[in-house]
């Protein structure tokens, strides 16, 4: 054998993500990864998320301010060690401001890059020094506004001022293009303009309801995204259902994100993260049988790589949604070993250590998948191998060499030998196939494949098997290094054996994978690639 430079290979499965609306499972799913109370040592429910320009990825967590450079998590308390409930970053200052449990100020990199803490709390009037919770907190051009459980407060030029609501209760404040607004849960919505209060018409259909998020679709048009109630747009001073869908009722929900231009996530308590275009159309839904750690969503955001986060009540999400690969688990919740990919007949054929799973592999046209996966009959158990020969799909399997014909595995070996693959011969209606006891011959007859004979003169387990331009036969072993086999003309027996080892050019008698590439045989061995 023959050192082989300068190959390279890589294989890969690069799907589009979705489903149709119906609540049917994802098709494929984005990469979610999972962070953990454990992994991040920080509290359990993170209230708020934002991300910077630098990559930095900041939460407000149960105990205290969590921030993740990519690599590693720090944890930052307030001073009474309370819970954070809201974040947000001032870009202009770079102080990120905190809201917590009667405490309120900003985190600031000192001259070492450490986050150091300053309260402004002390500048709140006297009589309003005691705010309980600040729920919210966001920037509003060169000042801060924040809300406790019945004020909005004012901050700028080092002075913190209440704003005049003519309510006594609020429960919730979005700063939007220089309006602010917010809500009374025995009334509706109000935004405040400059010093001028004002009533939203119409907005009295939310007594009652909690507004969770308020998402710009463009210069005239506002997304309300309520409690119990769906989402409402707001355009020419009117409120019309937008998404408006029992489902998203029973789903509660509690924040939401423009993921791109065309694309919205709306995070639930009950539902995971629903996602839904620009038009109102739903999309898909990611939840915990998809691989969130909880369906219990509390906030979004999304980071410069136009991936999202997600704060929930169990942990935090991290969700590659702008990756170009994306995750299948075909048998669901089980999440099994993936063997071995086919397209045949227009279905995608999944073999997995649960058994065989297919979906029709057509896309609409917006590229989302509109079926779901369901299992080959009589497939369960160890799948190894799928091939085509001949025009027909083939299962190898631990219970031995299955035909799939309709979507049913039909058993076609007459033992209980594991087949590892099937490999085609020079004679149309004839092939064999490697198993954990050498070679096994196969003839067609009518539709049907049927096992002929054991192919003697080789018991070896054939697990990785290639034939070359030449028909010969090449075998991988774990610890005998390459067989190269030639067959009788009738392919009855084994007709010559030769062994290819640490003797015969390879730097060892293990770890050796043998592949054939454009008419060549090549063995990928402990050092490099051989041909």
């Amino acid at each position: 054998m023959f050192r082989a430079s300068h190959i390279s290979l890589f294989l890969f499965l690069c799907l589009p993500f979705g489903i149709t609306f119906g609540q049917a499972y994802l098709i494929d799913n984005p990469y979610i990864i999972n962070h953990s109370k454990t992994a991040y040592k920080g509290g359990i429910e993170n209230w708020g998320v934002i991300t910077t320009s630098k990559g930095f990825v900041y939460f407000a967590n149960n105990e205290g301010l969590l921030k993740f450079n990519g690599s590693d998590w720090s944890l930052y308390k307030l001073p009474n060690k309370t819970i954070v409930r809201s974040v947000v970053l001032d870009t202009l200052s770079q102080r990120i401001y905190v809201g917590g449990q009667d405490e309120v100020g900003y985190f600031f990199p000192n001259f070492k890059g450490e986050l150091v803490y300053q309260s402004i709390k002390e500048k709140l009037p006297p009589n309003f020094r005691s705010i309980e919770d600040v729920w919210e907190i966001q920037i509003a051009g060169d000042a801060v506004i924040f809300r406790s459980v019945n004020k909005i407060f004012f901050y700028a030029k080092n002075v913190i001022k209440t704003l005049d609501t003519n309510t006594s209760s609020i429960n919730f404040m979005k700063y939007v293009d220089g309006t602010i607004y917010y809500g009374d849960p025995g009334k509706g919505i109000y935004k405040i303009e400059g010093s001028l209060v004002a009533f939203l018409p119409g907005s009295e259909i939310f007594k009652g309801n909690r507004i969770f998020e308020i998402i710009k679709l463009s210069n005239n048009k506002l997304l309300f995204i309520t409690e119990k109630e769906g989402i409402y747009l707001y355009e020419n001073n009117v409120f019309a259902p937008f998404l408006k869908l029992k489902s998203l009722n029973d789903a509660i929900l509690s924040s939401g994100v423009m993921v791109n231009a065309n694309l919205i996530a709306i995070g639930s308590v009950l539902q995971g993260i629903i996602f839904i275009d620009t038009l109102g159309n739903y999309k898909f839904s990611l939840t915990k049988k998809q691989g969130l750690q909880t369906n219990s969503i509390i906030s979004l955001a999304v980071d410069n790589n136009g991936n999202l986060w997600a704060g929930t009540t169990n942990g935090i999400e991290q969700i590659l949604i702008n990756s170009p690969y994306s995750i299948i688990y075909p048998d669901s919740e089980l999440q099994g070993a993936v063997y071995a990919v086919k397209i045949f007949q227009d279905k995608l054929f999944v073999g997995t250590n649960n058994g065989l799973f297919y979906t029709d592999w057509p896309k609409d046209n917006d590229g989302y998948t509109t079926s779901t996966f369901k299992k080959v009959a009589n497939s369960s158990g160890q799948v190894w191998a799928l091939d085509i020969l001949k025009g027909d799909l083939f299962m190898g399997h631990n219970n031995g060499a299955f035909q799939i014909i309709d979507n049913t595995a039909i058993k076609i070996s007459n033992d209980y030998v594991g087949t590892w693959r099937f490999v085609d011969l020079p004679d149309e209606n004839k092939m064999m196939t490697g198993t954990y006891l050498g070679f096994q011959l196969y003839k067609k007859t009518g539709r049907l494949w049927k096992f002929e004979k054991i192919i003697d003169g080789f018991t070896e387990s054939a697990r990785i098997i290639t034939k070359d331009k030449f028909n010969n036969i090449w075998v991988s072993h774990p610890y005998r290094g390459v067989y190269k086999i030639t067959l009788k003309d009738d392919f009855s027996a084994v007709k010559m054996i030769k062994n290819y080892g640490k003797a015969n050019g390879l730097p060892s008698d293990m770890s050796n994978y043998v592949t054939k590439m454009e008419d060549a045989i090549y063995v990928n061995g402990e050092t490099g690639i051989y041909i």
